[in-house]
Formats: C-alpha cells, structure tokens, sequence
C-alpha cells in the first residue's frame, strides 16, 4: 500500500512530462487550404478570421493559402480574370527590392512557394513579375503591411504577410 502511495505522484508527473513533450516537439504545424474561387473562400470564413484580404479580387480562383496562426504568417497564391486585379493593387506601390520571405520559413509552412520569390531566390527568373508593397491591407478588422508579386503572363498572384 505505502510502495503506490510513493508512485502515484511520480507516474503522473511522467505522464504530464511526455504529454508536453509531445506539444512542444518544435515541428511548426501551418494550416494550408485551397478554395476552387472567392465565393468559396468567403463560404468557409476564411475573410471573417482575417487570413485573406478583403479586396482580394471577385475573379479570384484556384486559391491556396497557408497560415501559421502563432505568427500571423500568410502566404497565398491565386489566379485572376479581368482586371479587377487593378483595385486589388490600388493602394500598392512598385518595389524594386522587396522584402521577400525566408527559403527556409516558405518551406517550412507553404513548400508550395516558389524559391524564385524568396530571399534566397535568383532576381533574373522574376523578369515577367512585378512585385508591390501593399502598407495597409485590410485584413478582418485590420489592416496590414502585406507584399504582392504578379505574373501577368501567368495571370497569377502571389501574396504574402511576414
């Protein structure tokens, strides 16, 4: 009776050690969805919780976007129609030396970015992109500094909050 007395307190104090440990094993967990258009985006929430920003474009389609909640991190790439492009970037400017996000970090939370838009990423294979600094991007129900590259040829847009 006195020998279970003794180890009651230590077995709950392992179990307590190896339930944290297996919390805190360092391994970044983002959250990575993809909506078919804007329509569907706005069905799930995604607008309300504030990932994806409000002017993101009506024609917006094949939307990916990866998350990390702890650090407010975005990354997102959608594909357009029309020029409703032109009133997502009216409050962007032209950047020639963006503030791109870390290899390590995109591959880690959205393996799906290019390397060509990163820190690491070689400036020659951004000919047809131009890239924007958006400072207030009005995210929920705020707004943020946010970037934006754009491959017209592509029709595709890459957005990103670090």
């Amino acid at each position: 009776m006195k020998a279970s007395w003794i180890l009651a307190p230590i077995v709950g104090l392992l179990l307590a050690v190896s339930a944290l440990s297996r919390c805190s094993d360092g391994e970044v967990k983002p959250r990575n969805e993809h909506y078919a258009t804007r329509k569907q985006a706005e069905a799930a929430g995604t607008f309300g919780r504030g990932w994806l920003p409000q002017s993101l474009p009506a024609s917006a389609y094949n939307i990916r976007v990866s998350y990390y909640v702890d650090t407010n991190e975005v990354w997102m790439r959608f594909q357009y129609v029309g020029n409703d492009l032109l009133t997502f970037l009216d409050q962007c400017n032209v950047v020639d030396d963006p503030d791109f996000p870390k290899f390590g970090r995109t591959q880690k939370l959205a393996r799906w970015w290019p390397k060509a838009l990163t820190a690491s990423g070689r400036k020659e294979q951004l000919a047809d992109i131009r890239v924007y600094h958006c400072a207030k991007m009005q995210h929920g129900d705020g707004k943020v500094d946010s970037h934006v590259a754009v491959s017209q040829s592509q029709l595709t847009v890459w957005y990103w909050l670090q």
